[in-house]
């Protein structure tokens, strides 16, 4: 009598907590006791029933029972194992151990820890690196663009999203899903217009669970009821935005903000790896370039030739116009070579060429702040 009241305290306590508990005998896989939880969720009386058949709606003992590893040679040990209920679907946590009843068996104790938003979390986590691969092998940056969007519609389940772009002053829509056409809208960095401008301006993630209560909500949809925006950055530069909105009051929480930072993240690594890229593809470019000038610069036959495959190896490297002047000792301008200038803007140039002494004074100490090492870097003003 006493270890059967011992026994009912003991179980008593798990009455209280909010995952399933039951005691079932090993032999017989009849149920002993279930906490209030399991009776919540059963809704009828399941003491004297069958497990398997209570919980998996099994004829037989179910297949993956494990009272091997916790009786036998195991008694006295803990087994801990996930498993998802083929019956409701959901994922759990089990903790199971042998302990004594009150009449001196020992019988089979689980504690089972509902982990299916956990693992659903795990789930979309993974799928969202799988895209992340395929964002870091994209050629362009609308590429990049269009597969953010597929994995939020795909992976996330959001219906309207959009992808923006920031130049430093304002955030441009460069891609969107759900939304009505409106690629190119710009908005302002430099105002306290837009949930997607708060989120590049402070750097951080908003979620807004009622849009209505946000003053500085720009409408696009008036269905529309809360919105989430994430910035997309390296370190603490700030590329753009990843933006998703919905019709339902708090349709976002905490775990779509961590998966939206974390596709955020992989698209910033994806731009930026682009870009280097791109980067070293044009310096590649550029350096093939001066080396074909350096074998043409050897060939050419006089000074204005060699002046010249200079002048069009500067312009490849990026500036519009090159215009390269041969002096006499008092630095008057005896010839132009130039790349890029229309015949009109020559003869004007010709026209207007400043006298020598104008340049002494220019390339002389007056002038010196200008100078990087050999060269003078003067400004038009």
């Amino acid at each position: 009598m006493q270890k059967r009241k011992m026994n009912g305290e003991f179980l008593e306590i798990f009455d209280e907590i909010d995952a399933p508990v039951y005691v079932a005998d090993p032999e017989t896989y009849e149920i002993l006791y279930v906490n209030k939880a399991i009776k919540k969720l059963s809704r009828r009386k399941v003491i004297g029933e069958k497990c398997y058949k209570a919980f998996q709606n099994l004829d037989n003992p179910c297949p993956f029972c494990t009272n091997k590893h916790i009786f036998g040679e195991n008694l006295g040990k803990t087994y801990i194992w996930n498993f998802q209920n083929k019956r409701n679907g959901r994922w759990y946590h089990c903790i199971d151990r042998a302990i004594k009843w009150h009449d001196g068996r020992y019988v089979r104790f689980e504690i089972a820890i509902d982990i299916t938003d956990r693992k659903r979390f795990e789930e979309r986590l993974k799928t969202l690196h799988k895209f992340g691969q395929r964002l870091h092998m994209a050629k362009t940056l609308k590429d990049i663009y269009t597969l953010t969007l597929n994995a939020i519609k795909e992976t996330l389940g959001f219906e309207y999203a959009s992808f923006l772009v920031s130049n430093g002053k304002y955030l441009e829509v460069v891609a969107q899903i759900g939304f009505p056409k409106a690629l190119g809208r710009k908005l302002s960095l430099q105002e306290n217009r837009g949930i997607t401008v708060k989120a590049a301006r402070i750097k951080r993630s908003v979620l807004v669970p009622d849009v209505t209560k946000y003053p500085a909500y720009i409408e696009l949809l008036p269905e529309i009821r809360s919105e989430l925006a994430v910035p997309v950055k390296i370190r603490k530069r700030v590329l753009g935005v990843l933006n998703i909105e919905s019709k339902r009051l708090n349709a976002f929480d905490k775990q779509d903000e961590e998966l939206l930072e974390v596709l955020a993240a992989h698209a910033a690594i994806a731009i930026s790896g682009l870009k280097e890229r791109e980067k070293a593809k044009r310096k590649s470019k550029q350096l093939t370039t001066l080396m074909k000038a350096t074998t043409d610069i050897v060939g050419a036959k006089d000074l204005r030739s060699r002046l010249r495959v200079i002048a069009k190896a500067i312009r490849s490297l990026g500036w519009r116009r090159v215009v390269i002047s041969v002096r006499d000792e008092n630095l008057e301008i005896v010839d132009l070579v130039t790349v890029g200038l229309t015949r009109e803007e020559r003869k004007l140039l010709w026209e207007r060429r400043a006298p020598g002494h104008v340049w002494r004074e220019r390339l002389g100490p007056k002038f010196y702040r200008f100078k990087i090492g050999e060269f003078f870097y003067l400004p038009w003003n």
